[in-house]
């Protein structure tokens, strides 16, 4: 097993905010940030890099304004994972893979819980680990 934050790391998730940023939020970041990873501009239009926080962020409201939710957010999800590869020097076939099953709405469908939420982690990171760091539980420290 390997734990987070020992080796370059995209994350992309969902954040309810704080004092710092007071909406709830998508963000995305890469860790560490090379040279250059604030620079890219991601889709959708809406999404944008916040200094204060170090990370891209696309407003909840912003998502849920739109006809498809879930396709938004897999679009930021994709461009902020796409982002990544090319500013971190990672595998060119990295970023194709993001499109893989995933891009099935019928497929993903079958993933999403009775109220229509995909859950932000897998089973397999409900328990946490001893010793790990939050990204390997998979829950979301603010300082």
């Amino acid at each position: 097993m390997r734990n987070a934050m020992d080796a370059q790391e995209v994350a992309v998730g969902w954040w309810p905010g704080d004092a710092r940023y007071g909406k709830a939020a998508l963000y995305a970041y890469a860790h560490p940030a090379p040279e250059g990873f604030a620079a890219g501009t991601l889709s959708p239009p809406a999404a944008r890099w916040e200094p204060a926080l170090g990370e891209y962020i696309l407003d909840w409201e912003e998502v849920c304004s739109q006809p498809d939710a879930h396709a938004v957010g897999l679009q930021f999800a994709r461009s902020a994972f796409q982002r990544a590869c090319l500013v971190c020097g990672w595998d060119p076939a990295l970023p194709a893979s993001a499109e893989g099953a995933a891009t099935s709405r019928q497929l993903t469908r079958e993933r999403l819980s009775p109220n229509g939420v995909r859950p932000l982690r897998s089973r397999a990171l409900r328990k946490p680990v001893v010793g790990a760091s939050p990204a390997v539980t998979g829950r979301r420290v603010v300082a």
